[in-house]
């Protein structure tokens, strides 16, 4: 009688590299949804100062994380969800610096120079911060389209990615929506939502383009579009990048509800905290936001 090879440990091994991959995957997935903050601490000399506690907190939605300046001042927050964010930095010998509405953006880098004054810790000095009109840390070209212009612009058919069309470089390509890049055609781009693939592979597309299944711009957040020059994390493109991320909860009741009219019959919408009525033609929407 042979002596069975006991399957428990293989089992085991088998979950065990499972797990691993998909953290890895995960987490690869989470560094193209977020974006990155850093800078280098210094004093009135432009000296550095290592050693400095820095937080960061999402003023939307009370997150926050730690850490402690360099060796030469410098520091780094990486995997931060889009939105605006207050910066406490503080050291003994120093007064207290605070820096709020620091907007971070999906696939950008926002950069800081914050500068300490010598003085008591409890002494606090509040800056309202300004966000770059140029990032010069980046070598890629690319547009970040905000929530309020998904929001403010008008748009036919519901599709967020056609407020693409309004970056440089960008034109149709073809009859079913695609967006061509550089002149590259449009079934050589890449699409990812929230970090995850969106693409048709059968029809070398963005997903609901030629087989409509596609969620509209009421729950995007915002988009990064970037035509050339993106991070080697991405790939899979030889036109454009898409990079979107969704919308999450916050500390603020927020909400949509909308409804078009179909062949004469009234439409009734919300969206955000806004409340339009139309009337009972085809083309009428009527939109209500919280």
């Amino acid at each position: 009688m042979r002596q069975l090879i006991p399957r428990f440990p293989v089992v085991v091994l088998l979950l065990t590299m499972i797990l691993m991959l998909s953290s890895v995957a995960a987490h690869s997935q989470s560094a193209s949804s977020t974006g990155r903050l850093e800078g280098t601490v210094t004093d009135s000399t432009g000296a550095a100062v290592p050693g400095a506690d820095i937080t960061v907190r999402n003023q939307n939605t009370g997150i926050s994380t730690t850490q402690q300046s360099g060796a030469e001042g410098d520091f780094i927050f990486l995997y931060l969800d889009p939105g605006t964010y207050e910066v406490t930095i503080q050291k003994s010998g120093f007064n207290k610096l605070v820096l709020k509405d620091i907007t971070v953006t999906v696939g950008t880098r926002a950069i800081i120079h914050p500068q300490l004054a010598v003085g008591r810790i409890e002494t606090t000095i509040s800056v309202t911060a300004s966000t770059p009109l140029v990032d010069t840390a980046e070598s890629s070209l690319g547009t970040v389209v905000d929530q309020q212009s998904i929001e403010s612009l008008p748009l036919n058919g519901r599709n967020f990615t056609d407020f693409a069309l309004l970056t440089p470089g960008a034109t149709t390509d073809g009859d079913f929506g695609m967006i061509s890049f550089n002149g590259v055609a449009g079934n050589f781009n890449n699409y990812t939502v929230d970090g995850g693939n969106n693409n048709n592979a059968f029809f070398a597309q963005q997903i609901g383009r030629t087989i409509p299944f596609q969620f509209s711009e009421d729950v995007i957040r915002e988009f990064e579009v970037t035509s050339t020059g993106f991070e080697a994390e991405f790939g899979q493109a030889g036109g454009g990048l898409v990079n979107t991320v969704t919308k999450s909860g916050t500390n603020q009741v927020h909400g949509d509800m909308r409804s078009t009219s179909v062949r004469g019959l009234p439409s009734l919408t919300i969206a955000g905290s806004n409340l339009v009525a139309r009337s009972a033609d085809r083309s009428s929407t009527t939109v209500f936001s919280m």
